[in-house]
């Protein structure tokens, strides 16, 4: 990309909308020259189910990891509850309620399944392993709890990155491409999450990618809301 066509994630909400748990105000970031992530500004009503749409390379993992706290902003801010979240560590805005898978696996191959989630999960060390029992159950991987997670097939490995994050309950889940190959995380997970009052923001590439699959569960979700921002980014929460 050249210099004067930078690539850029752009888009705007004019207002924060009523119940919104998850606040984005101008978020912009720089590689250089090159702007990733550009005045970007948009609410997430609690409770739904959110799609960020654009192709490769439009920015929407940087947008994460700004939102995450993984990486910082050269400007703009982000709150959580109403609650700035921007200068704050990863680790602390995770305990605040904000959970999110990669692309990448972050699993540790030398530890079972079990103690992949042992190992992140916060709170009374005597209910760890009962908690992390609970979401191995929840993403289908009891047989393979005592598994190293270098034995698990790639989509094992997807959903046991899935049961990390969901191991500590968050309120907000970030989901970087989660229907992006055959092995991707199930839309059912998905589905379910957002039943439990979690509230679900996913990527993708386009609204195929996303919806595609997921369309045919919206009618069982809750908090019935579509909203369009302007290419190369979109949200579209989840509606019955």
């Amino acid at each position: 990309m050249s210099g004067d066509r930078p690539a850029t994630a752009r888009a705007a909400i004019g207002s924060t909308p009523a119940g919104a748990i998850l606040e984005v105000a101008g978020l912009t970031r720089r590689f250089g020259g090159v702007i990733a992530v550009n005045d970007v500004s948009f609410g997430i009503v609690a409770g739904t189910v959110t799609g960020l749409i654009g192709p490769n390379g439009s920015g929407k993992s940087t947008l994460f990891r700004l939102i995450s706290a993984e990486m910082p902003a050269h400007s703009g801010e982000v709150r959580l509850r109403g609650q700035p979240i921007t200068r704050r560590s990863a680790s602390e805005v995770n305990r605040l309620g904000l959970g999110r898978t990669f692309q990448l696996s972050r699993l540790y191959p030398a530890m079972t399944a079990t103690e992949n989630l042992v190992a992140v999960t916060r709170g009374e060390a005597k209910h760890t392993l009962e908690r992390a029992a609970a979401s191995l159950d929840f993403v289908g991987l009891t047989a393979v709890a005592d598994e190293f997670a270098a034995n698990l097939s790639y989509g094992q490995q997807k959903l046991l990155e899935f049961a990390r994050v969901l191991v500590n309950d968050p309120d907000v889940l970030l989901l970087d491409e989660p229907f992006a190959d055959a092995s991707a995380v199930p839309t059912f997970l998905v589905s379910e999450a957002a039943r439990r009052k979690v509230t679900v923001v996913l990527t993708g590439d386009g609204a195929d990618e996303v919806f595609g699959g997921y369309r045919r569960y919206w009618s069982e979700l809750h908090a019935a809301r579509w909203n369009r921002v302007p290419a190369p980014l979109r949200t579209a929460p989840a509606r019955s």
